[in-house]
């Protein structure tokens, strides 16, 4: 698999197209890393899952280019943390796929 970053999305993509423009990446960390130093991308930032508990939320791992479940003592989800309330939720966020289109001229 390869990462691309796409700029429509604001988001590292698993990549399915041939063409190489750069912008292609062997790791979906690295494609993070990379393209989304400056902006605090939720998905890029550590969980904050301190407490242990019951309430079950999800949290992307950069590392493998996965969404994990985690049980927490508290529940609150904000908009800017890498915690989400479903799989679903983490994984439209964080690992979308998409193919390669070139930028029109």
């Amino acid at each position: 698999n390869r990462y691309g970053y796409n700029t429509k999305t604001k988001r590292c993509e698993r990549f399915l197209g041939c063409e190489d423009s750069g912008n292609n990446f062997p790791t979906a960390k690295e494609c993070w890393n990379t393209c989304t130093k400056e902006m605090k991308h939720r998905c890029v930032q550590e969980p904050d899952y301190k407490y242990p508990g019951l309430i079950k939320r999800y949290y992307y791992d950069i590392d493998s280019h996965k969404c994990v479940r985690k049980s927490m003592f508290r529940g609150r989800v904000t908009g800017d943390s890498n915690l989400f309330k479903t799989e679903e939720e983490c994984e439209l966020m964080c690992m979308s796929t998409y193919r390669y289109e070139p930028d029109s001229l």
